[in-house]
């Protein structure tokens, strides 16, 4: 995502995973829960990792700010 300044890191575990952004400024890194899907204006993205030892989790990212927002979804 260079335009917004930031690099995805993605973690691959044994039966799950997540990912990092990491800003190109100043290497501070937010945790989410996978590789995020941006939405069409590029403000906002989404994070959904689904596996059966862990279950759902699912980040809305908001990548207006610095460094990015990241609010757990907990209730579907």
């Amino acid at each position: 995502m260079p335009s917004l300044g930031l690099y995805v890191v993605a973690v691959g575990l044994y039966e799950d995973g997540l990912a990092y952004l990491v800003s190109d400024k100043d290497g501070s890194t937010t945790r989410i829960a996978a590789v995020p899907v941006l939405s069409p204006s590029g403000r906002r993205a989404i994070a959904l990792s689904s596996n059966l030892m862990n279950g759902v989790d699912l980040d809305l990212v908001d990548l207006s700010v610095q460094p990015p927002r990241v609010t757990r979804i907990e209730q579907m």
